[in-house]
């Protein structure tokens, strides 16, 4: 996955003086999906218009610091309480275990997994009036293969988030929050800022992560929901294709 933009968020710019590497024989595939929870009475046609800047390698006059992309998704445990893809099942970290929740009926399959014990988990859940708070640990999700830099991160979110948290869960500290902006009128995410950084934010691959998230579902009726940060790491091990 090469980029994604969603609710709240028209455009992504990676910061100046880094890039994805990508083949230029590398077939790119465009995903697109309509949203419309305020006019149901609508009947029209939709044109997506997409602009993708690249610039070819022998055309570079710097170096391009190359980023390699991975992700932090919160899942809800559709059978019972527990910890999240864990090595051995434990109490270890229990303050991270998924809590129960409802597979949302629209998604499908889609969003559904199992850890590597065959529980069953979903990406995609159901909120219930009121306010919630789930948690994950995303370390395995995130397969930080060596010490390196978070350099940019967006997110995937639906109506009524509050607010989505990556944690490093050894230092007990919070990495990066997005706070997403609702729509004044009907329902929808007005904004989601997202995060770019020439510094970065260090990560650790000896290191505990979590995603926390937080609904506050005032609609009345139950809500689908998602959660994802989509995280580009500065690659140490890239080497050139020759």
């Amino acid at each position: 996955r090469v980029a994604t933009l969603s609710q709240g968020q028209l455009s992504m710019s990676l910061p100046e003086g880094f890039g994805m590497p990508i083949m230029s024989s590398e077939d790119l595939i465009l995903g697109t999906q309509v949203l419309n929870l305020n006019r149901p009475e609508m009947d029209t046609s939709v044109r997506h218009k997409l602009y993708l800047d690249f610039i070819l390698d022998k055309d570079l006059k710097t170096h391009l610091k190359p980023l390699l992309p991975t992700f932090a998704q919160v899942s809800a445990l559709v059978e019972r309480d527990g910890v999240y893809r864990p090595s051995v099942i434990s109490n270890v970290l229990e303050q991270t275990s998924c809590s129960l929740g409802l597979h949302a009926p629209q998604a499908g399959n889609l969003g559904l997994h199992n850890d590597n014990f065959g529980r069953r988990f979903t990406g995609h859940w159901v909120v219930k009036p009121g306010r919630e708070v789930r948690r994950t640990r995303v370390t395995k999700h995130m397969r930080i293969p060596f010490d390196t830099t978070i350099h940019y991160m967006a997110v995937h979110l639906h109506p009524f988030s509050e607010s989505l948290t990556l944690r490093d869960l050894t230092k007990n500290k919070d990495l990066w929050t997005c706070h997403p902006k609702m729509m004044k009128t009907g329902i929808g995410i007005d904004e989601a800022a997202d995060y770019s950084s020439r510094e970065g934010i260090a990560v650790y691959k000896d290191h505990e992560y979590e995603v926390v998230s937080v609904y506050n579902n005032t609609s009345g009726v139950n809500q689908d929901a998602m959660a994802t940060i989509f995280i580009y790491l500065l690659d140490k091990e890239f080497k050139k294709p020759r």
